[in-house]
């Protein structure tokens, strides 16, 4: 290795860098004394240099799903995308993409954080008060609600991007363009109505599997009136709630009941503010993450 080479910052150093300087604004000394710090860059470290089998598989605009263990059967990578703002990540959260993960027998559920752009957006239509919240800020709490769950992953492919208008369809379509793999899209049966409003969107559901997920009540009984016309009567039922192509030019849909969604990430900015502990909405290292550097919108929460 050359000696230039050998000084090149390591991926997993200059992303925790970056992360912390955006959310703590302080020095990279800091980062070695700062306890918290350390357990940060210490998480980042670790997925990125493998400590955690699969953690990585898919990061940033390189998807590599031939990182994870195959067991040398020739079984099919099967990776379940869960997009969304996480502002912050909830245990509903996980507890829907680990249902997800073990129902469709897939290799891992990977968190995909909405752009900058789209959470600005979301926070100024449902007029939040997080929209002081920054894309690392996110990022960093996505990546310590996952951590230890070794079926959960988290991706940078969409929160990182800058570009004006990019959206969850086009970081999807990227990211299956870029991989073997069989891949799942999970959304919430809100989202699935909205779908076919989506940029590109029969070229979405030609490329991904979709997992709808069903909350409370709420059931999907008209699948057909929730596709883009142009592909609504290619469907037909396969099974219970599921179903498929008839042509073979676009992917499987499913409908399940994986979690109550009694949690919301609008209830933790609300407990939050009422001073209520958030460690049983949110687990202890994001609620941590909360009270040390998003104080401020804590206490701003209408």
């Amino acid at each position: 290795m050359s000696s230039r080479s050998a000084h090149r910052l390591r991926p997993a150093f200059r992303l925790a860098l970056l992360i912390y300087l955006a959310t703590a604004a302080a020095s990279l000394a800091q980062v070695k004394t700062d306890p918290f710090a350390r357990t940060l860059y210490d998480l980042t470290a670790r997925r990125e240099s493998g400590g955690r089998k699969g953690a990585h598989s898919i990061q940033g605009s390189a998807v590599t799903p031939s990182s994870l263990d195959s067991s040398g059967m020739g079984v099919p990578y099967r990776i379940i995308l869960y997009g969304g703002s996480f502002c912050p990540p909830h245990l509903g959260h996980i507890r829907e993409a680990r249902a997800a993960c073990s129902l469709l027998g897939a290799h891992q559920t990977v968190f995909l954080p909405a752009a900058p752009e789209a959470i600005q957006y979301e926070a100024v239509r449902r007029s939040k008060n997080w929209i002081g919240v920054t894309a690392h800020q996110r990022l960093a709490m996505t990546w310590l609600a996952t951590a230890g769950y070794g079926d959960l992953g988290v991706s940078t492919h969409e929160v990182v991007q800058t570009e004006p208008g990019y959206s969850t369809s086009r970081s999807v379509l990227e990211i299956s363009a870029n991989t073997d793999a069989e891949i799942w899209l999970l959304v919430g049966i809100d989202v699935f109505r909205g779908m076919s409003r989506w940029e590109s969107a029969p070229h979405v559901f030609a490329a991904v599997n979709v997992l709808v997920s069903e909350y409370g009540s709420d059931r999907l009984d008209d699948l057909r009136s929730c596709l883009p016309a142009e592909i609504a009567s290619d469907y037909k039922a396969a099974g219970p709630r599921l179903w498929q192509s008839r042509t073979g030019r676009n992917r499987k849909i499913r409908i399940a009941r994986l979690e109550d969604q009694g949690l919301s990430s609008s209830r933790v900015w609300r407990e939050a503010r009422r001073g209520d502990p958030i460690e049983p909405l949110v687990g202890s290292l994001v609620a941590q993450y909360m009270e040390r550097y998003l104080s401020k919108q804590m206490e701003a929460v209408d």
